[in-house]
C-alpha cells in the first residue's frame, strides 16, 4: 500500500454506513450507473466476483482488520468503498439476513453463515480526494497480485483517459509501458465504438477481451478495421473511420461468431496468425467469407506449387499408411478406386512433362 499522505486518515465506521462503488471498474457499463440500488449491486457482486470465500473466512477466523477498506465521504451519513467492495459484500452478507436469502438463491453455500457476530465498526481509510487512490488501484489490480480480468483494466485505463489524463500519466499510475497502455485503450475504444456508434453486438468480444487484444496485435488484422498502432492513437477520436462498420461486424464475426458463439472461423487464439495472413489477401478474403473456413481460405494464399507440392506430399503419407497395414485381400470396389488413383497421378505426371517442354 502506498505511504498515507495528509488526504488520508484511519477511522472506524460502522457498516451501515459504507456504500458500494457504483463506478467500480469490475461492473458492466449498465451497472455502472449512480441510479442502480446497493441492493443491485450486491446481487452482482455475489453472483461474478464470489464474496462467499471471504464470507466464509470472516465466519470462521472473525475479521482481519490488518488491510482497511478505502473509501471517501460522500455526505455525514455515507462512505463510497472505493477498494474492498467484495469485502463489503461479504460483510452485508453476513449482516442482512433479508440480502442473504437473496444470495441464497445464486449460491446455496450462503445458508450456513446466519448468525456470525461482526464487529460493530471497521477500519476504514477515509480519503478527501478519490483521485490520490489511483496509484494504488491501478498497480493492486493492473499490475499487482489480485488483477482485475483484461476487459476491466482496459476499462479502468478507458476511465482514467476520459477523466483528462494523458496516456503517459495512465502508465506510470498503473505501472504499465506506455505501449501496453495504449494498445490496452484502443481496443476499449474500439470494442466502446463498435457497440455505441456502429450499433454491434460485442458481449462476446467484451467477455473474451484478452482474445481481442491478442487479435489486435497483429497488424493486418487491424489494417482490415483500419485500427491505428499504439502510437498513433489520439483519445479526441474514435479509433475506426465511421464508414467501417462492415469491416468490424465481419471481424467479431470471424473471431466470436455470433450471440451465441456460432459460425465463427477462429476456433482457438492459435489462429490469429492464419486469420491474419487471410485477411491480409483479398482472394484469401474472398474465399473465407464463402466458405466460412479458415483452412480453405489460408490454402488460398499460397501459390498453386506449393498447394501441389503439399498436396503430393499429404497422398504419399496416406499411402505409406496404407502401405504399413500389411498384406490383406483386396476387393475389387477398393481396386478399382487404386486403378482411378493411378490414372490420375498418371494424368499429374503428364501435365508436369508438358509444362518441362514449354
Amino acid at each position: 500500500m502506498p505511504e498515507a499522505n495528509s488526504g488520508w486518515n484511519l477511522q472506524r465506521i460502522p457498516l451501515s454506513k459504507l456504500r458500494l462503488d457504483w463506478q467500480n471498474p469490475r461492473l458492466p457499463e449498465e451497472k455502472r450507473n449512480e441510479g442502480v440500488s446497493q441492493e443491485e449491486l450486491a446481487l452482482f457482486i455475489d453472483d461474478e466476483y464470489d464474496p462467499l470465500r471471504i464470507a466464509s473466512s470472516i465466519a470462521r477466523h472473525g475479521y482481519f482488520e490488518s488491510e482497511p477498506l478505502i473509501a471517501t465521504k460522500a455526505s455525514d451519513d455515507e462512505y463510497v468503498v472505493l477498494e474492498g467492495n467484495r469485502r463489503l459484500t461479504a460483510l452485508l452478507g453476513l449482516s442482512d439476513d433479508s440480502l442473504r436469502a437473496q444470495f441464497v438463491r445464486q449460491n446455496s453455500g450462503w445458508k450456513s453463515l446466519g448468525g456470525v457476530r461482526l464487529p460493530a465498526e471497521f477500519p476504514v481509510i477515509v480519503v478527501d480526494d478519490p483521485a490520490s487512490v489511483v496509484p494504488l488501484l491501478g498497480f493492486r489490480h493492473i499490475s499487482g497480485i489480485t488483477p482485475w480480468d483484461p476487459y476491466q483494466q482496459a476499462g479502468y485505463i478507458a476511465r482514467l483517459v476520459d477523466e483528462g489524463r494523458p496516456l503517459v500519466e495512465v502508465a506510470e499510475l498503473v505501472g504499465r509501458e506506455l505501449t501496453e497502455v495504449r494498445a490496452m485503450y484502443r481496443d476499449f475504444e474500439i470494442l466502446r465504438q463498435a457497440h455505441e456508434e456502429f450499433g454491434l453486438n460485442i458481449a462476446r468480444a467484451r467477455d473474451n477481451f484478452g482474445v481481442f487484444n491478442a487479435a489486435m496485435g497483429r497488424v493486418p488484422i487491424r489494417a482490415f478495421i483500419a485500427a491505428p498502432a499504439p502510437r498513433e492513437v489520439d483519445p479526441e477520436y474514435w479509433p475506426l473511420p465511421s464508414d467501417h462498420k462492415p469491416q468490424m461486424s465481419r471481424l467479431l464475426g470471424y473471431i466470436f461468431g455470433d450471440a451465441k458463439g456460432e459460425n465463427r472461423v477462429v476456433r482457438d487464439s492459435r489462429q490469429l496468425k492464419q486469420l491474419a495472413d487471410v485477411l491480409s489477401d483479398a482472394t484469401a478474403t474472398v474465399v473465407l467469407d464463402q466458405t466460412r473456413s479458415l483452412e480453405d481460405a489460408h490454402a488460398a494464399t499460397v501459390d498453386a506449387r506449393s498447394q501441389l507440392i503439399a498436396a503430393v506430399a499429404a497422398a504419399g503419407r496416406n499411402l505409406a499408411k496404407a502401405n504399413a497395414l500389411g498384406p490383406t485381400s483386396i476387393d475389387a470396389s477398393t481396386r478399382r478406386e487404386l486403378q482411378t488413383l493411378i490414372a490420375r497421378a498418371n494424368a499429374l505426371l503428364g501435365l508436369s512433362d508438358e509444362g518441362a517442354e514449354e
